[in-house]
């Protein structure tokens, strides 16, 4: 990755100097730069191809994502709409926009930056698995299972390929962030929404699949003891419990007393 991204610099370094005005070699730099976590350097490239032309919807969407990344959310935002206002059509303009406000804990108006992006563009799993999680922080907790289900669907061939969740990853044709499939937490989110219905046994069914997936998530042996242990089977519980307890860290001994106790109940029940 690194080279190849090296590559693109030299490149649009070369394209600047044979033509100063060359909007998208400047945008296809900033890329780049945020590639290398140069976000100052993307900043620059980016203000610069706005400056040359202002009624280019990328780079503001390309800035806003780097305002996204340093937590300033109101310029992000700021930035995702003008892109949505010159490009009303422009989908990842309108997922980044549904980042930012989840991540400032609007979650109503997330869903609905969500919904206008999965519309323009419904081929991404990704949308639909943030969505999902915005349903679930939402407590929309039927509508999110649908949208993890969504997303687990639209990759029949490989439930290990699973959605680029909560992180808008891409600047322009480049992934600014590299994201490994993540089937697991899929499966445990979807079993932490069925478990808040009172649908116990789906929901230990969805927490194996995610330990299944990944053996080594801690949290979802947590989470599947206590679906067992709401379907009545303490035997199963206990099992998980400790096995959540031999995977928790020494120092989380708060944590650990908690769990010896839960279990030291079930051993009385």
């Amino acid at each position: 990755m690194k080279n190849k991204v090296e590559d693109i610099v030299e490149e649009c370094l070369r394209n600047i100097k044979d033509n100063p005005k060359n909007i998208n070699a400047y945008n296809t730099l900033g890329v780049a730069y945020g590639l290398m976590n140069n976000r100052d350097g993307a900043h620059q490239q980016f203000d610069r191809a706005i400056e040359l032309k202002p009624d280019f919807a990328d780079p503001y969407n390309n800035r806003g994502y780097i305002h996204l990344l340093a937590k300033h959310y109101q310029k992000a935002i700021s930035d995702f709409c003008k892109a949505i206002e010159l490009d009303p059509k422009f989908a990842e303009a309108h997922f980044n926009f549904g980042i930012a406000s989840f991540l400032q804990n609007k979650f109503k108006q997330s869903i609905e930056c969500f919904s206008r992006a999965i519309r323009l563009k419904n081929s991404d799993s990704y949308y639909y698995y943030s969505r999902g999680m915005a349903y679930h922080k939402n407590r929309q907790f039927k509508e999110a299972i649908d949208d993890y289900e969504q997303s687990e669907k639209m990759n029949p061939s490989d439930p290990n390929t699973q959605s680029k969740c909560l992180i808008p990853a891409s600047l322009g044709d480049f992934q600014i962030v590299e994201l490994k499939p993540d089937y697991a937490k899929s499966r445990y989110n979807k079993g932490l929404a069925n478990f808040k219905l009172g649908r116990y046994k789906e929901s230990a069914y969805c927490f194996s699949d995610a330990i299944n997936s990944r053996p080594d998530y801690i949290k979802a042996y947590f989470e599947r003891g206590s679906a067992y242990r709401k379907l009545g089977d303490n035997k199963l519980a206990y099992r998980d419990y400790v096995q959540y307890l031999n995977r928790l860290p020494a120092e989380n001994w708060k944590e650990r007393r908690g769990v010896k106790w839960l279990i030291d109940n079930l051993l009385s029940d």
